[in-house]
């Protein structure tokens, strides 16, 4: 799990909402990507309030080499489609280009 998904743990900082439900969240230290580590399987589509994405940006899944497929709600939720192979047992951590919402 950590080779896969250290990136969202070593060099990154907290953010002020730190957790939404069952994901828990980190930033770069550069402020350039969001890190949302879902700590339980997701059915279908991951539906995000606590971070914003940038227009045009690209969404992985650590150890998934596509993007994964996006959209924002009309309520400015990010809804993030879940993949179905999935590169680990637990926790898995989605890298979003955009900023947390505080």
């Amino acid at each position: 799990w950590l080779s896969i998904n250290k990136e969202a743990i070593y060099a990154t900082k907290s953010t002020k909402k730190y957790k939404e439900g069952d994901v828990k969240y980190t930033i770069s230290k550069d402020n350039k990507f969001v890190y949302a580590i879902a700590i339980k399987p997701v059915n279908g589509q991951l539906q995000l309030t606590n971070v914003s994405v940038k227009e045009g940006s690209k969404i992985y899944m650590l150890g998934v080499k596509r993007p994964l497929s996006y959209k924002v709600d009309n309520n400015g939720n990010l809804i993030i489609d879940w993949p179905s192979n999935l590169p680990c047992k637990y926790a898995w951590t989605i890298r979003i280009e955009g900023n947390a919402k505080t």
